[in-house]
């Protein structure tokens, strides 16, 4: 059965509209351009506005549900005979799941991070941006000034926003330009901390010429081994060993703004569908009762199927099986896709009887989820309340997409002020002792206030119209510098105070369960200790 629509086709022909099609076309138009006042119906007939009926204001909101809705995808490869059932369901689940969330290979996620084809970081699929350890593959090493200019460039900035990358290189306590200048004399301020960027590009490229190993180990975030490989004062060097040194904190900086770009971009995609293909939504926010909502009733309807199924043995037995399809819209959709890909793939259904018998049996004792709050969840009942608002509130701490970003900002913001201290606990020719914990110390918002405050919100709101794009933005078309004092407060007033209560964080936290504030620390932080400890 084919249960495609059929297309019509109008060509030339006219097509006679009765008043009430004219009216209803008029009403459509009005709604979508945001013109229709109180969904109120205008009869040309009359000349009048009246108030829709009850059974209209029933189809609207219909209408309205149909087009912010969130679908699961079917996936009926089972249909293509490739898979080993019934033992081999569980391994094809896994390998769908992690093939949509990663779209790589282990191998590969670093070369896609860090590919100089990639438009804008946005295109990385939802767990690449998980992946902030990865670290700059030796394939991809750029070679000579402009070359590795433009990687520097790319490492804070994607998509190249010129603004974005100025204003950051120009909290480096080795740049000369202040963060406040910008508000004054904006060109020159742009000008001058890009000009840092390109000093740290010629350095760089200085020592590619001078010592390659120790430029690999810098660009490649290997800096434990770069500040080795320095100690040991051969071959000789151009740049003094001092400069060196401040050449690859500033490189690690650079590697916390890449931490920040991957953070945003994984709140973006939270919002929007944290699910690739496997889902489909219509929505601005996909929200995880959204998707509960549609896991609960896929469930009931394969938890009816499953018990309505008669296999060859029950027949045998006395079972009767089913004359018709179960009613149901879903049902019978399902059905109509499971015939028209069987008979695309010219599959017979009723030759594999025996090995679905296994499949019912195998899928009526077995879970096909590992985890026990995704099971718990679909097990209760559709429409239930109290769940997350978002998937960054349920992943981090209940905060929403601004305040996990806002954190990382922050974060990213006393990295400036500690790189070097971070840098000096690693360097074999320090006296200074190695901490306990080598990640940053607590965040103490009191020694950095209000500048900070300002600079988060300067660039919370680059973030925002550059990568995090979330429905509550609504200062487009602004210029940073034109924003309201109030601007962006919230949020990262909201982050501050987590951060407080965070206290320090701990090594190896990332590895928590979903509601453990620790691992939530960790995957909103950036991670300059990494680098160091390599």
């Amino acid at each position: 059965m084919n249960f495609l629509p059929k297309e019509s086709i109008v060509g030339e022909k006219r097509i006679n509209k009765s008043p009430s099609e004219i009216a209803r076309e008029a009403d459509y138009h009005k709604r979508q351009h945001g013109m229709h006042k109180d969904f109120s119906t205008e009869d040309p007939r009359q000349n009048k506005v009246r108030k829709e009926t009850a059974r209209e204001l029933k189809n609207r909101k219909n209408r309205e549900s149909k087009t912010r809705s969130a679908i699961l995808r079917t996936d009926l490869s089972l249909l293509g005979g490739s898979i080993s059932l019934p033992t081999g369901l569980n391994e094809y689940i896994e390998t769908l799941v992690q093939s949509e969330k990663f779209g790589v290979s282990d191998c590969d996620k670093a070369s896609a991070i860090f590919s100089p084809t990639l438009k804008t970081i946005t295109d990385l699929p939802i767990g690449l941006l998980t992946e902030k350890e990865c670290m700059l593959p030796r394939a991809l090493l750029p070679s000579r000034f402009s070359e590795i200019l433009r990687h520097c460039q790319r490492m804070i900035s994607v998509s190249g926003d010129e603004s974005y990358i100025a204003y950051a290189v120009a909290g480096w306590e080795t740049c000369s330009v202040d963060r406040a200048a910008f508000r004054k004399v904006q060109v020159t301020a742009k000008q001058n901390a890009s000009r840092h960027l390109d000093s740290h590009a010629r350095a760089l490229a200085q020592i590619e010429a001078d010592h390659p190993k120790l430029f690999e180990a810098i660009l490649c975030g290997r800096h434990k081994t770069a500040l080795n490989l320095l100690s040991r004062k051969t071959p000789q060097l151009v740049l003094k060993p001092h400069r060196v040194r401040a050449v690859i904190a500033e490189h690690g900086l650079i590697y916390c703004l890449h931490d920040l770009q991957l953070i945003a971009a994984r709140a973006r995609a939270a919002e929007a569908n944290p699910f690739e293909s496997l889902a489909s939504s219509t929505m601005v926010q996909l929200k995880p009762e959204n998707m509960a909502n549609q896991s609960r009733r896929q469930a009931a309807t394969l938890n009816s199927l499953l018990a309505q199924y008669t296999t060859l043995s029950e027949e045998l037995g006395g079972k009767p099986p089913p004359e018709e399809i179960p009613d149901g819209e879903s049902v019978q959709f399902l059905a109509n896709q499971v015939r028209y890909e069987a008979k695309t793939r010219g599959t017979d259904l009723l030759s594999h009887r025996l090995q679905v018998d296994d499949l019912v049996r195998f899928m009526r004792n077995n879970t096909l989820s590992k985890s026990q709050t995704f099971l718990d969840i679909v097990g209760q009942p559709v429409s239930r309340n109290g769940m997350a608002t978002s998937f960054n509130a349920l992943w981090f701490s209940r905060l929403s997409a601004t305040q996990t970003v806002s954190v990382a900002i922050l974060r990213y913001l006393q990295a400036e002020k500690t790189i070097e201290l971070l840098v000096d606990e690693r360097d074999p020719r320090s006296v200074r002792p190695l901490r306990e914990h080598t990640a940053m110390p607590a965040y103490d918002l009191s020694t950095k206030a209000p500048n900070t405050i300002r600079e988060a919100q300067d660039l919370l709101f680059m973030l925002r119209q550059s990568i995090l794009h979330d429905k509550d933005f609504t200062a487009k078309e602004k210029s940073v510098w034109e924003r309201s004092d109030r601007e962006g407060r919230p949020p990262i007033k909201k982050a501050a105070e987590v951060l407080k209560e965070w206290g320090q964080r701990e090594m190896g936290a990332d590895k928590g369960s979903l509601d453990d504030a620790g691992r939530a620390y960790y995957l909103l932080d950036v991670i300059p200790e990494h680098r160091l400890a390599y």
